[in-house]
């Protein structure tokens, strides 16, 4: 999986993605691929994940992180997910369908 990350990071490079984000989305990648590795006892292989894992994934990063980290960390999956399937590697469809966290959005202090 180390090698679709890298070839992931060198499209956001090229398409003129920002620093911070190809940064953010790798290390949500490698952190997924972290968890994924420790799920199947063994080095975590694209064609392994599913949309079940992912799941697993959001359900521990939700007790450990807030919600709006947990759904960027979900996005950078998705975009990873619509990466390989442009090229041409066979990924489950569903995992785009696993809904964002709600992320409460903060009320504008009046001073």
């Amino acid at each position: 999986m180390d090698s679709w990350i890298a070839k992931f990071q060198l499209e956001l490079e090229t398409t003129g993605a920002s620093a911070h984000t190809i940064r953010a989305y790798v290390k949500d990648l490698k952190l997924f691929e972290d968890f994924a590795s420790k799920r199947l006892g063994r080095k975590a292989k694209v064609e392994d994940l599913r949309a079940e894992l992912v799941r697993l994934f959001l359900a521990e990063r939700v007790r450990e992180r807030q919600r709006s980290t947990v759904a960027r960390e979900l996005t950078s999956i998705k975009s990873f997910w619509r990466f390989l399937a442009r090229e041409g590697v066979p990924v489950e469809d569903n995992i785009l369908h696993i809904p964002t966290p709600k992320v409460s959005q903060k009320l504008p202090q009046i001073l």
